[in-house]
């Protein structure tokens, strides 16, 4: 059984999309073969760090008496590589990319540099279908949502492990998303449920809630007031129970939408 929490990924600040997805060795090899140099030049904490903010992107400003501050560091303009770093190209098609340019990209842009790479391309086909198509490779951990970690920990726990049957538990996975965004998500959860997994969601949304194929509603309050089981069975049954305050709001959404029987 696998839960995945809201908890950082990793403690340093520096950690990224890219280390935290087990793609920067791949990715370094890549431009490492097609330059000739070696694959320490491609990393901002190695040889190819900016000499300037130490392969930050940035530089703190102490300001004495008021809070320090990040400024785009002036020298490599925030792609964190030195010169040498940045003049290794990969060809793709008409395009020529330097390493700055692939961690910067769109996750849903870099699909076409990497087809040819199942492994890399199957782990950014995975984040597109969990919403998550606008990051970037070299993005910190420190700057996403706890619900964007926990997608990102979905999608290197599948990416790692092949087992059908497991047991995936979530914790407010849904939380701040766009209904849309709340409806492409289900979809990809219950696709893993259609597969063999077990997947447990706690959640208040009652857009998940009305999608599920099974609901244990605690209550009837929330902290100490809490912890009762006032409901278990499907969403359009919890919809009609009168004790329940997620049944209420049930209620109102089956107005506008269709709960799962």
């Amino acid at each position: 059984m696998a839960v995945i929490d809201q908890k950082p990924i990793a403690a340093s600040s520096r950690s990224s999309l890219l280390t935290a997805l087990n793609l920067a060795i791949p990715i370094r090899k890549m431009f490492a073969q097609a330059s000739g140099m070696k694959p320490s030049m491609f990393s901002p904490n190695g040889q190819g760090a900016c000499p300037l903010c130490k392969g930050r992107g940035s530089i703190r400003i102490d300001m004495a008496f008021m809070e320090d501050i990040e400024v785009e560091c002036e020298q490599c303009g925030g792609r964190k590589f030195n010169e040498t770093a940045l003049s290794a190209r990969v060809a793709r098609g008409e395009k020529k990319l330097s390493i700055a340019d692939v961690l910067s990209a769109d996750l849903g842009q870099l699909q076409w540099v990497f087809s040819e790479q199942a492994d890399i391309a199957d782990v950014l086909n995975l984040l597109r279908n969990v919403g998550l198509g606008y990051l970037t490779l070299g993005q910190t951990l420190d700057s996403l949502s706890g619900g964007e970690l926990q997608r990102i920990k979905l999608v290197r726990l599948l990416a790692q492990r092949q087992d059908s049957e497991s047991i995936i538990v979530l914790d407010e996975v849904f939380d701040g998303l766009h209904p849309q965004d709340v409806n492409r998500l289900v979809a990809f959860l219950r696709n893993l449920s259609e597969q063999g997994r077990t997947i447990i969601v706690v959640e208040h949304n009652p857009l998940v809630i009305g999608q599920v194929d099974y609901v244990v509603d605690l209550g009837p309050g929330a902290g100490d007031e809490g912890g009762n089981v006032v409901f278990s069975g499907t969403p359009t049954a919890l919809a009609e129970c009168e004790e329940s305050t997620t049944g209420k709001w049930l209620r109102r959404l089956s107005k506008r939408t269709k709960l799962a029987r």
